[in-house]
């Protein structure tokens, strides 16, 4: 650094370095914030995508148990009314092949019930194999 005595340009040069240093300083510690408050951010953007496929996930189970209810419901007053039928017929001495026929529709209802419960079952079995490691506590 070039002094000029009694000139005072030596002061007013340090003067300015020390305010450069001062607003370098500022200008890394404004950056440094900044990339504090963008990692914040990008953590909070996280939780709130995995509460959303959380949420998600949790909407398509009760789909899935709403689908398993009504299959269940569905397969179960059918046979009912197959085997009140059934029984009409016995206590009617139906002939013995129209008989058949009514079983035999009760045990295809008890078969496609069965079925369609496996599905919905495994579906849901699938989607609860597949969750994360942070879920596995929330049900």
């Amino acid at each position: 650094m070039i002094a000029y005595h009694g000139s005072g340009l030596g002061l007013s040069r340090i003067r300015q370095q020390w305010s450069a240093l001062a607003f370098a300083g500022s200008n890394v510690r404004n950056m440094e914030l900044r990339a504090e408050q963008a990692e914040l951010l990008l953590a909070q953007t996280q939780r709130s995508h995995e509460e959303q496929l959380r949420a998600t996930r949790l909407e398509e189970q009760a789909r899935i148990a709403r689908d398993i209810h009504d299959v269940l419901a569905h397969s179960l007053a059918g046979l009912s009314i197959q085997l009140e039928a059934t029984t009409a017929l016995l206590d009617q001495g139906a002939d013995p092949e129209s008989i058949r026929e009514r079983v035999d529709r009760a045990h295809q209802l008890a078969r496609d019930g069965l079925r369609e419960t496996r599905r919905a079952v495994g579906a849901l079995r699938g989607m609860r194999r597949h969750r994360s490691p942070d879920d596995q506590g929330h049900g």
